[in-house]
């Protein structure tokens, strides 16, 4: 029988008038939702007919979990890594990603949407790939080492392109985007020497460890943890509260409405990212193999040396160098420590032997800089006092000022006071 008369029928019917009139109402409602999601203009993930297709294309969760939230899938074991044979290239990471991710994967009309977005732009992602490619082989160790979930090594694309001198308006640092005061809460060393927020092995350890105590703050829901990292733990605790007053799943999807708007579409963006990764093909997305093999080795210094003096000697390129230290402010390791560098793997060798000889060594103090005796921020200071030079009350010289602020600025961020005796020549 067709809708149209069915419909006919049943609102035609006298003898069960109010029966008649309650299935009406259902029916029509039916359809108006039916036909406001089957608007023109949809295409393969276009158009709110296309993200509705998206959604589809999303596995569903294995199970209903309580109260309507998706609930976590049960992590299958996960597969071991390829071994490379003797006559054979590298095994390809992001394939071997890709086959181990865990996190669940319910439908969602948000995961749809940033799955669509990367999906559309696959050149910025394999753009993205290719700036990871010093950097992954280590992470996705690291990860597996502390046995966590494979889909955070995709995590760095979310928070900063696997740009390892990335910065944002709120002063977070790195492939991993710490803010100052949690670095500082990690143990992170910050000064003008050295920052570890962008070290790439101390930055990696210190975000696993803080998403490994979000995880157990939250009852082991690594969503929640994920959205503790973005939005921080207090604020998730804050928006569960609410929702357990409101009788809500505790859980990322029942307390996202009281979330920042930027942590409601930063959990929905890594678990597009891992839905991306699993079956690329199936999209026809073509992801940049990336060979699973190490990148780089660490190299002791014994001292503070000149990164461009290294890479000189060692004949390696100064930018890898660079990239592979980002969290040496000044081109060189800080008198203080870290006394090591990490170096290209197949350099390491000729790195360690420079080094061993001497190789772009400094100073104790780590300048190298011959001052005129007498001309450091701190004689000025006390020659002047803090206002430079005489020049009368609240004078108004704008390259003085400058010069004061930056002074300060120096002296502030450790420079060693004492001014060198050695004249300049």
């Amino acid at each position: 029988m067709h809708l149209v008369e069915f419909l006919r029928e049943i609102c035609s019917g006298a003898h069960r008038p109010l029966t008649a009139g309650f299935v009406c109402a259902a029916i029509g409602l039916q359809l108006f939702v039916f036909l406001s999601s089957c608007e023109p203009g949809g295409g393969r993930f276009g158009g709110p007919a296309g993200r509705m297709e998206a959604v589809r294309a999303l596995p569903p969760p294995d199970r209903l979990a309580p109260r309507g939230g998706p609930a976590e899938c049960c992590p299958a074991p996960r597969p071991p890594r390829e071994p490379r044979r003797a006559d054979a290239a590298w095994p390809d990471l992001i394939a071997q990603i890709g086959r181990s991710l865990e996190l669940p994967q319910p439908a969602d009309a948000d995961i749809a949407r940033e799955f669509y977005r990367y999906a559309a732009d696959a050149n910025s992602l394999n753009r993205i790939l290719q700036r990871s490619e010093p950097y992954l082989h280590y992470i996705v160790e690291t990860i597996e080492r502390h046995c966590m979930p494979l889909d955070l090594a995709l995590l760095p694309i979310v928070e900063s392109a696997y740009n390892p001198y990335a910065y944002s308006r709120k002063q977070a640092a790195g492939l991993w985007q710490i803010v100052p005061g949690t670095g500082r809460d990690l143990g992170l060393t910050q000064d003008a020497w050295y920052d570890a927020r962008l070290d790439i092995v101390e930055s990696t350890e210190a975000a696993l460890t803080y998403l490994r105590e979000l995880r157990a703050q939250f009852g082991g829901d690594w969503l929640l943890a994920l959205a503790g990292y973005n939005a921080g733990g207090a604020r998730v605790a804050q928006a569960a509260r609410r929702a357990r007053a409101e009788n809500l799943p505790v859980s990322f999807w029942g307390i996202r409405a009281w979330l920042p708007e930027e942590t409601r579409t930063y959990v929905p963006r890594l678990l597009a990212l891992s839905r991306l990764f699993r079956e690329p093909e199936r999209f026809g997305v073509a992801l940049r193999a990336v060979p699973d093999r190490p990148r780089f080795r660490v190299v002791e210094t014994g001292g503070p040396v000149d990164m461009a003096q290294v890479a000189e000697a060692a004949g390696i390129s100064a930018r890898d160098l660079y990239l592979l230290n980002p969290g040496l402010n000044r081109r060189m390791t800080a008198p203080a420590g870290p006394h090591r560098l990490l170096v290209p793997y197949e350099s390491a060798g000729r790195a360690a032997a420079v080094l061993e000889d001497g190789g772009g060594r400094r100073p104790p103090d780590g300048g190298g800089i011959v001052r005129k005796q007498g001309s450091c921020p701190a004689a000025r200071r006390r020659r002047h006092g803090p206002r430079g030079p005489a020049g009368g009350p609240g004078q108004s010289n704008r390259k003085v000022r400058a010069r004061n602020r930056a002074s300060r600025k120096v002296e502030d961020n450790q420079v060693p006071a004492r001014c060198s005796s050695v004249p300049e020549t």
